[in-house]
């Protein structure tokens, strides 16, 4: 993404920002709710809140579950990969959290570049342009 301004006495700022791609085919499903043998309940959060919609720049888990390495296996191209298992950190039962279908592309913001008539510039010197010339800074 690219956006380009000339201000009142000729000054040209441009930014740049990377738009990262993080679709992924699977997420966790926010309607999954488990209860295992012994009882306990196991579903996703968001951070800490239970999860009401999936966001790739938020942290997604299952606090009641823990990944054990049960095994290895070489993949195709000599990487080692481990074989993992969730287990109910209170009973110990084996549980697969749930995920759901990903339909739509996901992106996040990446890197920004910024530059002040055609030279490199940090934010605080753009962001000093900006109020200058009686403009919002950049978050």
């Amino acid at each position: 993404m690219n956006s380009s301004y000339t201000l009142k006495d000729g000054t040209t700022i441009r930014v740049t920002r990377e738009i990262i791609d993080v679709t992924v085919s699977t997420i966790p499903n926010k309607n999954w709710l488990f209860t295992d043998k012994a009882g306990h309940n196991h579903r996703w959060f968001s951070d800490n809140e239970p999860m009401e919609s999936y966001n790739p720049q938020r942290q997604h888990h299952v606090p009641t579950v823990q990944l054990f390495v049960i095994g290895k296996y070489i993949d195709f191209d000599g990487t080692e990969t481990n074989i993992t298992e969730y287990r109910c950190t209170m009973c110990g039962e084996i549980i697969e959290p749930g995920y759901t279908h990903n339909d739509q592309q996901i992106f996040i913001p990446g890197l920004m570049r910024a530059y002040i008539n055609g030279q490199p510039c940090t934010k605080d010197e753009l962001n000093a342009v900006l109020i200058k010339h009686g403009l919002t800074p950049l978050e």
